[in-house]
């Protein structure tokens, strides 16, 4: 089937955060991601030191565990999506196609609502996770700042104890001499990194993934309006004579047909593509928010500062939007396809000829499989997988209170 291209401005604004660490699907990353990949390389490895040498502290180990966490997501994120550009293009594509309209026929205002609503709902989505990756990265950044004047009021001195103060990535200093300098460089160096990364491995593991997954949503709408809509569409011409009339009825019935079953291809063809898409990092980024909730909850009920509890729960909020979108949004699909079967057979389908009611019958055999995606073919993406991540979170949390 053609690929008719709408340039959605939600793909335009996701090129310019993806480009901003050097990604540019459908080609392969510049050298720009390769510095941001070498840098979470080496951010890593800095955080596995740090846990070495402060394994006995369960506070410092904590932190170094959750760092060492992140920084392999965001090198997975910067490997996979910059030097393996076609699984995030397929997403991409996803967006950027224009909605089935091969029934040659003028859409129905029903229709273009629900495509108008579609495309509203698009944007206000892309915002909001792309407003919550700035946030994200903004907190992760703060908590060196809040120290630093919390230091400056209470009259000490910067340049004592300056391996006390916390950075965005625990640091070990292993390379250089731990002094304010150092400290200031490797904050701006590791803010900058922050900033600009956080919106770019949004947009490649949360943003496109549940703004394509709702574009077949909204597909599974067009559906079943086309279904309910088959009388009208037909239609019966009172000044043309019986006979006549039912030729064009059934001229009108297979056509009609014939779109039902390309737009339910064209679906599945999407859904495909989908899973395409979701590889290896969106399925352990997903499973390593079991730790990273762990952790947050942690934290926040034994955290003993202030400001330790409030940066954890303005970390933990964001983790939970981007669970709940992403589970949502599959679980979508599956109701979709639900509904679907539901309306084929509910649609106006009795009285028509036997090789309609044969054709309707056998496109019930094949709507009634379930269709949902599936995170590195292992995963479904459902409701159900939102709750046993949010379990398990909370079951590391238990056990993490039992062992400490």
């Amino acid at each position: 089937m053609e690929r008719k291209v709408q340039n959605n401005p939600v793909v335009k604004r996701v090129r310019q955060l993806l480009s901003l660490s050097g990604m540019q699907p459908p080609h392969t990353g510049t050298d720009l991601s390769l510095i941001f990949t070498l840098l979470a390389f080496y951010f890593g490895f800095e955080t596995c030191i740090c846990l070495i040498k402060n394994w006995p502290q369960i506070h410092s180990r904590l932190l170094a565990l959750e760092d060492i966490i992140i920084s392999i997501i965001m090198i997975m994120c910067c490997m996979e999506f910059a030097y393996a550009p076609a699984h995030i293009q397929c997403l991409l594509n996803i967006l950027d196609e224009s909605y089935f309209n091969g029934y040659a026929e003028t859409e129905s205002e029903q229709k273009k609502e629900i495509i108008k609503k579609a495309v509203d709902r698009e944007r206000i989505t892309a915002k909001s996770i792309e407003t919550l990756s700035f946030i994200t990265a903004f907190n992760l950044n703060i908590l060196p700042i809040f120290i630093l004047i919390k230091k400056m009021v209470e009259g000490e001195s910067l340049f004592e104890n300056v391996e006390d103060l916390p950075l965005p990535f625990e640091y070990s200093y292993t390379f250089v001499n731990c002094n304010l300098v150092s400290f200031l460089v490797i904050y701006a160096v590791e803010s900058i990194w922050f900033i600009i990364s956080a919106p770019a491995f949004a947009c490649c593991v949360y943003m496109v993934t549940v703004l394509a997954m709702r574009r077949v949503k909204t597909e599974l709408d067009l559906l079943i309006i086309s279904l309910n809509d088959l009388d009208k569409s037909i239609g019966h011409d009172k000044n043309l004579g019986d006979e006549y009339n039912q030729l064009i009825i059934e001229q009108k019935l297979k056509s009609r047909l014939r779109n039902f079953v390309r737009h339910h291809y064209f679906i599945i063809q999407k859904v495909n593509e989908l899973n395409m898409g979701l590889k290896l990092t969106p399925t352990i980024t997903l499973q390593a928010f079991c730790s990273l909730i762990c952790f947050c909850l942690w934290y926040i009920v034994k955290g003993e500062e202030i400001v330790l509890k409030v940066k954890y729960v303005s970390f933990l909020i964001p983790l939970l939007i981007y669970l709940f979108l992403y589970a949502a949004a599959g679980q979508d699909i599956i109701n979709g396809q639900e509904q679907l079967a539901i309306t084929l057979f509910e649609c106006p389908w009795m009285d028509k000829p036997k090789w309609f009611k044969t054709s309707i019958a056998t496109m019930m055999l094949f709507v009634n499989k379930p269709l949902y995606v599936k995170q590195f073919g292992i995963y479904k993406l459902d409701m159900p997988y939102f709750s046993k991540i949010l379990n398990a979170g909370y079951s590391y949390f238990n056990l993490l209170n039992t062992v400490q």
